[in-house]
C-alpha cells in the first residue's frame, strides 16, 4: 500500500516495494505496542517528499534504547536476521543491522538520554502515520556528512539526489501557496 501510493517516479521494484511494506509494518508495530520510533535518512526525506525518487537500499530507524528487545523480536518476527553492530556514537547512541532473506538491510539506531522524542515528525499518508525524522536535520547531516578521503567529495552523489527533492519539494509547496 504505502509503496503503491509513494512510486509515482521509478518502474516497479521488489526490493523498494519490500522495503515500503516493512515501513508500513514499523509504524503499524509502533502504534499497536505504543513504541516510539522515526525513519532516517533518504527513505524519510522520500516519505516526506511524498515520492519515492531513488532506489533505497536499506531502511534506517531509530528507538529508544529501553525498547530494544521489543524492537528486535519484531525484527526476527518478521524474517530478518541480526548481521552485526554498527557504530556507536559519542552519545552512546548505536546502530545495530538486521538483513532480510531477500537481501536488503534494515539499520536500527538505538538512542540513549530520551533523545527519541526529539527531531521527528508525523507524516499521515492514507490513514497511516509514520514518523520520521525531521527532514531539515536530514538536510543538515547530508550537507556536512564527513568528507569522503577517498575522492574529495562532501556531497555523496545519493545525497545529493535527496537534497535536489527535497528542495524541489520544498519550491513546489511555495509556488502553490503564492
Amino acid at each position: 500500500m504505502l509503496y503503491e501510493q509513494l512510486n509515482n517516479l521509478l518502474p516497479y521494484n521488489p526490493k523498494l516495494n519490500q522495503i515500503y511494506n516493512t515501513i508500513e509494518k514499523i509504524a503499524k508495530f509502533a502504534e499497536k505496542n505504543n513504541l516510539k520510533y522515526y525513519i532516517c535518512g533518504g527513505t524519510a526525506l522520500a516519505i516526506f517528499c511524498n515520492s519515492i525518487y531513488r532506489k533505497n537500499g536499506d531502511i534506517e530507524f531509530s528507538v529508544d534504547y529501553n525498547e530494544k528487545d521489543i524492537w528486535f523480536n519484531f525484527l526476527e518476527e518478521n524474517q530478518f536476521k541480526f548481521e552485526r553492530n554498527g557504530l556507536t556514537w559519542p552519545l552512546g547512541n548505536q546502530k545495530i543491522c538486521y538483513k532480510s532473506k531477500d537481501g536488503f538491510n534494515v539499520e536500527i539506531i538505538l538512542l540513549k538520554n530520551n533523545n527519541i522524542n526529539k527531531d521527528y515528525i508525523t507524516v499521515n499518508i492514507n490513514k497511516l502515520n509514520i514518523n520520521i525524522n525531521d527532514p531539515l536535520k536530514i538536510f543538515e547531516a547530508k550537507m556536512f556528512y564527513p568528507i569522503n578521503k577517498k575522492n574529495k567529495k562532501q556531497i555523496r552523489p545519493k545525497d545529493k539526489r535527496d537534497l535536489v527533492k527535497f528542495k524541489q519539494y520544498l519550491l513546489d509547496i511555495i509556488q502553490k501557496s503564492d
